[in-house]
């Protein structure tokens, strides 16, 4: 009977492998699918085209899409969850932005408040 249930966790948390990173696939597509730029909202409404494709560097939006898709893995298994929208910072730079500060520090809070 123990060796049943050892197989049968077994098999299922190794099946929870090909899940995640099928839905890391789907995330990262959709975001990409989603319409406008984000380097042009995070250089600023009066933003130079050189400031532009700063932007778009610093964020690695100039790299290939499966180099970002491995970056974003990477941020990921890392514990970076992206930026969140409500703290004004500063990009390696001079142009404040919009977005800033790791979204874990919102997310940490929120589950450890959340009930059981």
């Amino acid at each position: 009977m123990h060796n049943r249930f050892l197989l049968f966790a077994t098999k299922r948390l190794l099946f929870t492998i090909p899940q995640l990173f099928a839905v890391s696939v789907i995330v990262f597509f959709l975001i990409r699918l989603l319409p406008g730029d984000p380097s042009y909202m995070l250089a600023g409404p009066y933003a130079s085209p050189d400031r532009i494709v700063e932007v778009r560097g610093q964020l690695g939006l100039d790299q290939p899409l499966v180099t970002q898709y491995f970056n974003y893995l990477a941020r990921i298994f890392a514990g970076d969850f992206g930026i969140r929208s409500e703290v004004d910072v500063y990009l390696e730079g001079t142009t404040p932005v919009i977005t800033g500060g790791p979204a874990q520090k919102d997310i940490i809070p929120i589950l450890a408040l959340s009930p059981k």
